[in-house]
């Protein structure tokens, strides 16, 4: 019989890479979002201008949203320790979230998104 010994190291805000990645969310210098997010970020510029944008839908899913005013919940953020800085701007499901740049410019604007899930 194989024997295999793994070690697990547990991820803490007292080790030095999480610290530093904390210190750039609090200074608005790393940004949260889901795979939405991202594809809207990149065609819209990226670093260069890229729009941080989320759906109502996708921004539910992180239960950091509070459901009645549809904004991220300043309690729950707090309680989590997340920076707000960090949360992208949450708009509704089908709206113009902004214009694309590059090569995958024309004719893209992205004006949806959509939530799929895989059960």
């Amino acid at each position: 019989m194989n024997h295999i010994e793994t070690e697990i190291l547990v991820i803490g805000g007292g080790a030095t890479g999480t610290g530093l990645a904390w210190d750039a969310a609090l200074r608005g210098d790393l940004l949260f979002g889901n795979m939405d997010t991202w594809v809207i970020w990149w065609l819209t510029g990226g670093p260069n201008g890229g729009v941080h944008v989320t759906d109502v839908s996708n921004a539910s899913r992180t239960m950091l949203m509070n459901l009645q005013t549809l904004d991220w919940d300043a309690d729950i953020l707090t309680l989590m320790g997340v920076p707000r800085a960090m949360l992208p701007a949450i708009k509704p499901s089908s709206a113009v979230y902004g214009d694309a740049t590059g090569e995958l410019a024309h004719p893209v604007q992205p004006e949806t998104i959509l939530f799929v899930k895989n059960d």
